[in-house]
């Protein structure tokens, strides 16, 4: 093609930009020839050229090369402007064009702590994202491995924002964030409600138009990687239609982002803390009260440091034995009191919380943070029945309308098998499935009965669901917890994807690790969260290995305390404070029926009367409440 004896098959523009591309990454040698080659692209081409975003980026980039020529850097500087431009000129057509410019924008000022355009090029970034996501990413598995691919996005912006002192700005970013992957899922429910407002035909419409856009967006892009016109046709007529829909009395927020009018609703209830962890230290926002207030910190803790704080723990309860990381789990959590005091003394002392974790940190159970003084005497900043979790304020305030009705009756799945070879029958199922019954009528699917179609089909006529089963990690989905049923079959977060609606005033998922999170991701990508997006109001589960007779005990006082009128977080907490202070002669008492025989049963049966064998937190705190 140099030569002159082949046709040429780019456009000089893209040819121009190409070169400009090559010469940055000769680094600043290269900047000023680079800076040329992109001002002579830009004279060639017009608005609506599919090449002009492209240049306009490499002009920003080579802008902020080398040496800068004067008022190119800086917020309102020539580089912001033209990435402001070319993230704006693709975000419809093209958005992993928009997401890929806006992040090389906010990677370059994160390096140089340039807050002010960190905070908003990864805000940019993030936007892109989310629109591929809820529009062109088919399968959970695909949006999983995209959203792991993008992770630092929220919290780099949510921590920039805080950094320029934009608390609020932070605080939407991370409510945006928080459960996108179960977004679309939220989205079918709303759906489903306007069905039943009497716009059937509105849900019909919109269900059409989106099956006929995703039908378009898997047709090849054009040349210059933008979305077939047949696409951007169809998502218009999508965007038109959910117009019409917000237009609606009372259905103004429908499929739009989480957002800070969200915040506040729920913050009229309750406080709200969001935690959000990058390698330049952590954020944590607390929003109190309807008005809006905000305390926020920036600590120097890192992610690697809350990595390196809890790695021990994480290597005992997965590559050695459980309960041999017990000693690792106290250190992790005087570590985690440093990202827990800021909400604590925002809060004026220990007072109910609903903790919005982000990344590594959704894995940790930052309600049993605690100090530890002259060696051994333990603190513990919040009171276990004062902190419960959620994906984003707006998933919490779902919870919090759907817990409204009364539970009726209950399905018990109990120890399904048969079961891979590298797990034992568990012993004390039956006395959880009495547990339940002893306080609501029982549907029982156990042992061969309690197969994966079995429970998907029961789950959604279920106003309790209590889940005693083994749980495990799956790899497919970054190491979420799954739940092992019958004929060594496991239910993952894939199950509720498009399921039917879920009315359940809770579902217990007594099973270890059951409310594992995926790893390397900021969302809130767990079994529970999958539940919550599927119409759960709460679901409780554990973050590691549950000793099957403290799991007894806990659910045992659970139902007892829940059945007697006490609040569903009141009732999980107390019956870990319960579980935590009792003596072994108290416990021993409150075993129902044979079980104190059980091989489960040794270290209550051999613990002294006036000891307390399941006071550290190994045993108590790896359950916790998400939702309301």
């Amino acid at each position: 093609m140099l030569a002159g004896r082949e046709p040429a098959r780019l456009r000089r523009p893209a040819v121009l930009g190409r070169l400009a591309e090559l010469h940055l990454r000769d680094g600043g040698q290269g900047a000023g020839r680079a800076r040329q080659l992109a001002e002579a692209g830009l004279a060639l081409v017009s608005g609506g050229d599919p090449i002009l975003p492209k240049l306009l980026h490499v002009m920003a980039m080579a802008l902020r090369a080398g040496d800068p020529p004067p008022g190119a850097l800086g917020r309102d500087g020539r580089a912001a402007r033209a990435d402001r431009d070319a993230w704006l000129l693709s975000l419809d057509p093209v958005p992993r064009e928009a997401l890929h410019f806006a992040r090389e924008w906010g990677d370059w000022a994160w390096r140089r702590e340039a807050w002010d355009e960190a905070a908003e090029a990864y805000e940019a970034a993030a936007i892109a994202l989310h629109r591929i996501v809820l529009r062109a990413t088919p399968g959970i598995r695909a949006r999983l491995d995209l959203l792991g691919q993008h992770r630092h996005l929220g919290p780099r912006s949510a921590f920039a924002h805080a950094r320029a002192g934009r608390p609020r700005e932070a605080v939407t970013v991370l409510e945006r964030d928080g459960d996108l992957l179960f977004a679309a899922g939220s989205q079918r429910r709303d759906l489903d409600a306007l069905a039943l407002d009497g716009r059937s035909d509105l849900r019909d419409a919109i269900l059409r138009a989106a099956g006929e856009s995703a039908g378009a967006a898997a047709a090849p892009p054009d040349g210059h990687g933008w979305l077939a016109p047949a696409a951007r046709s169809a998502q218009r007529k999508v965007d038109e239609l959910v117009r019409h829909v917000r237009a609606l009395p009372g259905r103004s927020r429908f499929a739009t982002p989480a957002g800070w009018a969200d915040v506040c609703d729920a913050a009229r209830h309750l406080p709200f803390a969001y935690l959000a962890a990058t390698d330049k230290g952590t954020v944590v926002l607390t929003v109190r009260q309807g008005a809006g207030q905000i305390a926020y910190a920036c600590l120097p803790q890192t992610l690697q440091d809350a990595w390196l704080a809890v790695r021990e723990f994480f290597r005992g309860e997965h590559e050695i034995a459980p309960a041999s990381s017990a000693d690792a789990l106290l250190r992790a959590l005087e570590w985690l009191s440093l990202l827990v005091l800021p909400v604590y003394r925002a809060l004026d002392g220990d007072h109910p919380v609903v903790l919005v974790p982000s990344g590594l940190l959704a894995q940790l159970p930052l309600h049993a943070a605690c100090g530890i003084f002259a060696g051994k005497r333990i603190r513990y900043w919040f009171h276990p029945s004062h902190v419960t979790y959620a994906g984003s304020a707006r998933s919490w305030l779902a919870c919090r309308e759907r817990a409204r009705a009364a539970p009726a009756r209950a399905l018990v799945v109990s120890n399904p098998g048969p079961l891979p070879a590298t797990h034992d029958e568990l012993l004390l199922s039956d006395y959880e499935a009495a547990a339940v019954a002893r306080h609501l009528p029982v549907t029982v699917l156990a042992g061969r009965e309690a197969t994966d179609e079995a429970i998907l089909d029961a789950l959604p006529r279920a106003d309790v669901a209590h889940l005693s089963c083994h749980g495990a990690v799956d790899g497919r989905f970054r190491y979420t917890g799954v739940l092992l049923v019958a004929d060594r079959r496991v239910l993952t977060i894939a199950h509720w994807e498009g399921s039917p609606a879920l009315r359940a005033r809770l579902v217990f998922l007594s099973a270890c690790g059951s409310g594992m999170t995926a790893s390397g991701v900021a969302q809130l990508v767990s079994v529970p969260a999958a539940l919550v997006a599927a119409g759960a109001a709460a679901v409780i589960g554990t973050l590691w290995h549950a000793d099957e007779m403290a799991t007894l005990l806990v659910v045992t006082r659970f139902y007892h305390l829940w059945g007697g009128g006490a609040e569903l977080a009141a009732a999980l907490g107390g019956a870990q404070e319960w579980l935590a202070l009792s003596s072994a002669a108290d416990l021993r008492r409150a075993v129902p029926g044979e079980a104190a025989a059980s091989p489960a049963a040794s270290r209550l049966a051999a613990c002294p009367d006036d000891e307390r064998p399941y006071g550290h937190p190994w045993f108590w705190a790896p359950f916790f409440l998400l939702g309301a």
